[in-house]
């Protein structure tokens, strides 16, 4: 057995690489949580306002914001309107919208994985497979399709520049513009557009279109919000959502990012073998970074269990990715001044989108897996360049490994997805079923609890609660996981009934008890934590006309 070349670079056609995908199908019809809410919401507004959306005000728990003031762009919200004015807001036909992106993902980077003379099959198996892909995949968040949109033009840009072909330029153009008009973090993206013709020493005109469409693109955008808002909608949200220089907290963000990453790969060593597979200056690169992730946990940030497994299993493998990276573009330097290949080329602009976009979220309000999709595909790519020079009994261990990882993988991935979907679907089942049958207020019934219940609880005619003075036959539904935007003394004091909102695991998503920090760093390290059962408390407040009693315990939610 020759290794993991002739094991598995196989150059399979598109439609195979594309069946990873189908892994998605299972959950189309989860029911809406966490922040689809906030970005239906948005559809709503930009369906009644298609030409002036910037200026229209969207309600933030307590707060009332301007669309221009979130750092969210609104071609994806423009797609959800789109979609929800066919079908309504069906959660089959909207989460199918995000299905769509998953297969373009998978398409991008197959070609970038046959460019690179990886296995693309692989490659393919590895992101499909990833918790973060299958559950940002069965969400209506736009994560999912910035990361497709950034790799498919990536793809054609290759395309555009070794073959001087000008409809691969426009659309690599307008894929990383649109990629940015999805997520600002993607503008990445647009920056590698210029990174590789740079870097291959490409001087012809056509190899530069790609880059100046998409910036294009991006300048029509802030002009477009200048003229409607009055300020740039990037520019201005950049400042308002970059938080100060901090040590500690760049340190513990940081750390998060790398465990995130980390957490995309199987518990199997693949990611370790594959670094070290590139020769003694890789290994001594996971070395400096198993010790680096020991010291951060261990001494830096306070230490403790949690700290010392998440940095063992998870952020280890993340900074081993990261260093690699870093040392390819050391070697890249050291290099004589010549126009490397293509391949080489493809190496140095991954490792630079893999450095830049694991950090991207490092002064943002939280961190999320949703965040570490954008370098997640040129990390597996780069992983599995480096896995495909062993040879010998290292090679056929490398293959044995590769294909133990992407089943384990799937495995996990699979358990996680199932965990989200199980999680979502509770606040659905409540409201439908026992929360309906509840002997109903004589008053009105206000909800304030986390954004999937807050969908559901609306469909069933409650109202939003906006800190209002309510009655004694007022009745307010809220959830431990609630905002504290409202003032606890002007909330109801009396409990008349809770109920355990629970679902069998096999995984906690987001937990404060598990540390599982999925949709949110706030929760916890992990991004995921075993679990037999996990419980969301959920209770039915009023006044009460004699003493208060104890209000459960606030928490409140991710920031997006």
């Amino acid at each position: 057995m020759s290794g993991v070349r002739s094991a598995l670079e196989r150059d399979h056609p598109v439609w195979v690489c594309l069946l990873p995908a189908l892994a998605l199908l299972p959950w189309l019809d989860k029911a809406f949580h966490i922040d689809d809410t906030q970005f239906l919401i948005y559809a709503r507004l930009i369906s009644e306002h298609p030409f002036d959306p910037f200026v229209q005000v969207f309600e933030w728990d307590s707060m009332r914001v301007a669309i221009i003031d979130f750092p969210h762009p609104l071609l994806w919200q423009y797609l959800l309107a789109a979609v929800r004015g066919v079908f309504g807001e069906s959660e089959v036909a909207l989460h199918t919208l995000t299905f769509g992106f998953g297969l373009l993902a998978l398409a991008g980077l197959r070609g970038l994985a046959v460019r690179l003379r990886v296995p693309p099959l692989a490659a393919c198996g590895l992101l499909a497979g990833s918790c973060g892909f299958l559950v940002m995949g069965s969400t209506i968040m736009p994560d999912m399709a910035a990361m497709a949109l950034s790799i498919a033009a990536l793809d054609r840009l290759v395309a555009a520049v070794e073959e001087q072909d000008r409809r691969s330029a426009w659309l690599s153009g307008l894929l990383g513009g649109c990629a940015f008009l999805t997520r600002f973090t993607t503008l990445f993206a647009v920056a590698s557009l210029l990174l590789y013709p740079l870097l291959r020493r490409d001087w012809r005109p056509r190899s530069y279109l790609p880059f100046s469409i998409a910036l294009m693109l991006v300048a029509i955008s802030e002009i477009a919000s200048f003229a409607i808002a009055g300020r740039p909608h990037f520019i201005s949200s950049l400042f308002r959502w970059t938080n100060d220089p901090s040590w500690l907290r760049d340190l513990y963000f940081a750390f998060n990012e790398l465990t995130f990453l980390g957490a995309q790969f199987p518990v199997t060593g693949l990611v370790l073998f594959g670094v070290c597979a590139r020769g003694v200056r890789s290994v001594a690169v996971v070395c400096v970074s198993g010790v680096a992730v020991a010291f951060a946990a261990l001494f830096e940030l306070g230490g403790g269990q949690d700290l010392a497994i998440a940095a063992l299993l998870f952020a280890w493998p993340g900074l081993a990715l990261v260093g690699d990276a870093a040392l390819r573009l050391a070697s890249g330097i050291s290099i004589r001044f010549e126009a490397p290949d293509a391949a080489t080329a493809l190496r140095w602009t991954f490792s630079l989108i893999l450095i830049a976009t694991t950090f991207a979220t490092l002064r943002y309000e939280h961190v999320a897996v949703k965040y570490l999709l954008l370098p997640l595909p040129v990390a597996i790519l780069l992983l599995l360049d480096g896995l495909k020079g062993t040879r010998g009994h290292w090679g056929a261990a490398g293959a044995v490994v590769l294909w133990l990882s992407c089943g384990i993988g799937a495995a996990t991935g699979v358990g996680v997805a199932l965990s989200d979907y199980r999680w979502a679907n509770t606040n659905r089942e409540f409201i439908d079923g026992e929360f309906r049958d509840r002997t109903p207020a004589r008053g009105k019934t206000y909800y304030n609890a986390q954004w999937g219940l807050r969908y559901y609880a609306e469909r069933a005619g409650l109202h939003p609660y906006r800190g209002e003075e309510l009655t004694f036959d007022d009745e307010l539904l809220v959830s431990t996981v609630v905002p504290q935007d409202f003032e606890t003394d002007r909330l109801p004091q009396g409990i008349i009934r809770s109920w355990d909102l629970s679902y069998p695991g096999p995984f906690a998503i987001l937990s404060f008890e598990h540390r599982a920090g999925f949709y949110s760093n706030r929760w916890g390290l992990y991004a995921f934590a075993p679990s037999g059962r996990v419980t969301d408390k959920v209770y039915l407040l009023r006044e009460r006309r004699t003493g208060p009693t104890p209000m459960p315990d606030e928490r409140s939610l991710p920031s997006r």
